[in-house]
Order: structure tokens, then C-alpha cells, then sequence
């Protein structure tokens, strides 16, 4: 039995965020014993301003908490009022069991409203 109690406390006034991040499920593809190439990431958003690539998207790999951004090409996303559909394609492929991506922004407005992931599987069992 645990002896930590967290206690919080809802307050309905807002307050100003520098950062907002969203964060996506630890996705292993239905096959958590086979390693995957994962290629690159589609989705559809709409933001105010102009968004570099390898600042908005991040993801850790095989169930790790530490976020990276290597691969992710430099290039800019698109302001979009409507919903805009853009692409993040690796510079080189990600292996791995299981990856969650991380969409991170700063100070203005961003939603996504789907996410799609382009990967292959190795037919070849973690060691």
C-alpha cells in the first residue's frame, strides 16, 4: 500500500502557456516483438504562424521517456487557418519496436486533428 498521497486542485481561470505539447501513445503497430522502419509521419492541423519541422514534431523510441529530434528534416510547415495536411518524412529511416511522437509548440495556436505513420516491418525478432 502506498503512503504518498498527490492532492490537487482545479482552478477554472486560465493562464497564458509559453509551451503547449501534445503527446501520442507508445505505438508498437500490433507486433511489439518484431522491429519497424518508421519513415515519416502525415497529418492534418491548422496553426497561425509558420512552424520548423524538426521544432514542432520529436519522439522517443521503444517505450523511453527522452525525446529526441534527430532525422527530423529542418523544413517548415505552413500557416493554416483551414485545416492543412503536410507530411514530416525522416531523413533516414527510425528503427524500432515501439515509437510516440511528440508535437511541441510555442505561443501561438496549433490542433491537429489526425495523425497518420508510414512504417515497414522487419521480419526480424528483437535479440
Amino acid at each position: 500500500m502506498a503512503s504518498l498521497v498527490t492532492i490537487k486542485r482545479w482552478m477554472n481561470s486560465s493562464t497564458s502557456q509559453t509551451t503547449s505539447h501534445i503527446t501520442l501513445k507508445d505505438e508498437e503497430f500490433g507486433e511489439p516483438n518484431l522491429i519497424k522502419k518508421v519513415y515519416g509521419i502525415y497529418f492534418t492541423y491548422k496553426t497561425s504562424t509558420l512552424v520548423a519541422k524538426n521544432t514542432l514534431l520529436s519522439y522517443a523510441l521503444d517505450g523511453s521517456t527522452s525525446f529526441i529530434t534527430t532525422s527530423v528534416p529542418t523544413d517548415n510547415v505552413a500557416a493554416s487557418s483551414g485545416w492543412g495536411k503536410d507530411s514530416i518524412i525522416f531523413t533516414s529511416p527510425v528503427s524500432c519496436q515501439s515509437i510516440r511522437f511528440k508535437f511541441t509548440r510555442n505561443a501561438d495556436t496549433f490542433a491537429i486533428n489526425d495523425v497518420g505513420i508510414e512504417y515497414r516491418i522487419i521480419r526480424k525478432r528483437v535479440a
